[in-house]
């Protein structure tokens, strides 16, 4: 007995009385129940007290633990754009499958904007080596006035800019639905290839089913990305009628290649 409580012990961790199987497809897995929660991510991208809030116990949002991301036009720029995010560490090479679960909430008074907001998104890494500078990001979930919709780039010469991207493509998806959680899946085989793969799923059903190019042709991975970050501020100001933007992010969840639509549900 000695012995297999030992051998238990190694294998996985006892909890209440059972034992729980370590998990090999798990990168991270954030509920935000704590304020150790940044420890999770490499850092955040935000300028002031108000940006990035956690929101626990009587707190909750809907039922949940949550982070409460905001925006405000008199905010300071960071990183050169008007942002509240949270990033993961970039990914060391850009020949990689992943999996990205997390949920939504626009709150009841969330304002339809005349222009586009971007509320996670996957971005590349340029090969400053080669002479490259920053550009859109491969892959964004956004909102574009009422609706939903998922951005792709990809670019296949081995050094280009925003103007060579080689493919851009939109995929519009549901309405909007205000004063609930919406949850998100990601499947993403990153490439500038054929071979690349975007598969979605909006509240368990499948909206996205692509396979194609959806990533530069550079040396580095992505890093993900979860909040708000509000470019017609940046780019062309006076198209937004929105002044201030508050949005919820829960449960987070990224797997690897060994991970599959059954386990993120886990």
């Amino acid at each position: 007995m000695k012995k297999l409580v030992s051998i238990l012990l190694v294998t996985g961790c006892v909890l209440s009385g059972k034992v729980i199987a370590q998990r090999n497809d798990v990168i991270l897995r954030d509920f935000f129940q704590n304020k150790d929660y940044k420890k999770n991510w490499e850092k955040a991208e935000s300028c002031c007290p108000h940006s990035i809030k956690l929101l626990t116990g009587a707190d909750q949002v809907a039922g949940r633990n949550a982070i409460r991301f905001e925006v405000d036009r008199n905010d300071q720029k960071v990183n050169n754009g008007y942002r509240s995010e949270l990033r993961m560490a970039k990914e060391k090479t850009a020949d990689i499958e992943r999996w990205y679960k997390f949920s939504i909430f626009l709150p009841k008074d969330y304002e339809i904007d005349s222009t586009f907001e971007v509320l996670a998104q996957w971005h590349e890494v340029p090969d400053f080596s080669l002479g490259e500078k920053w550009r859109s990001a491969p892959i964004s979930l956004q909102t574009d006035k009422e609706k939903w919709r998922i951005c792709i780039n990809s670019a296949s010469d081995p050094v280009n800019t925003d103007k060579t991207i080689s493919l851009k493509k939109t995929i519009e998806l549901s309405d909007i639905k205000k004063g609930v959680w919406t949850d998100w899946l990601f499947h993403i085989r990153f490439s500038y290839q054929e071979d690349g793969v975007l598969e979605v799923w909006e509240n368990d059903k499948m909206v996205v089913d692509y396979k194609g190019p959806n990533y530069y042709n550079d040396k580095t991975g992505p890093f993900f990305k979860i909040g708000i970050y509000k470019t017609p501020w940046k780019f062309y100001r006076n198209n937004s009628i929105v002044t201030n933007r508050v949005i919820y992010f829960s449960d987070v969840k990224v797997g690897n290649e060994h991970a599959s639509f059954d386990s993120m549900k886990d």
